[in-house]
């Protein structure tokens, strides 16, 4: 009866002793895992500041107008980024609302041709007006 005491005693501690193992592990896991965590977020957050003087953002202001001497056509709000967008304002005007953003090099195009024309008759046969594209605050656009 002594010899199955003793063994139900170092049973469990020896239980104890591993439940102590594993919460110390796992503590040691958290702490780990806080400070991986840390030195990433630091590290990012360094990179990014030296990235600031040496990668060239202007891209994402800038965009082009097709046909150009009807630039007016096209009205981008202040707080939208085109990032190098072509905007086609051919057959209509183009309206882009606030806080509005594009993916690198999209198009929007107002321009049609008329299919049941050939040759040269084609490229140029296109509404004037009508094909009005505006684009409302918030969206953002990506092409595919």
């Amino acid at each position: 009866m002594a010899q199955n005491l003793r063994s139900t005693y170092e049973g469990v501690k020896f239980q104890a002793a591993q439940r102590g193992r594993r919460a110390a592990m796992t503590l040691t896991n958290k702490i780990k895992r806080r400070l991986l965590w840390v030195i990433q977020y630091s590290t990012e957050k360094i990179f990014a500041k030296i990235a600031v003087g040496y990668i060239d953002t202007s891209f994402i202001f800038t965009y082009r107008v097709h046909p150009n001497p009807l630039k007016n056509r096209l009205k981008i709000a202040k707080t939208a980024i085109p990032a190098n967008t072509f905007f086609n304002v051919s057959s209509g005007d183009i309206t882009i609302g606030d806080y509005v953003f594009f993916g690198n090099s999209c198009s929007v195009i107002t321009g049609t041709h008329d299919i049941n024309k050939f040759g040269f008759e084609r490229q140029i046969a296109h509404p004037k007006t009508g094909r009005d594209i505006t684009i409302k605050e918030g969206y953002s656009l990506a092409q595919t």
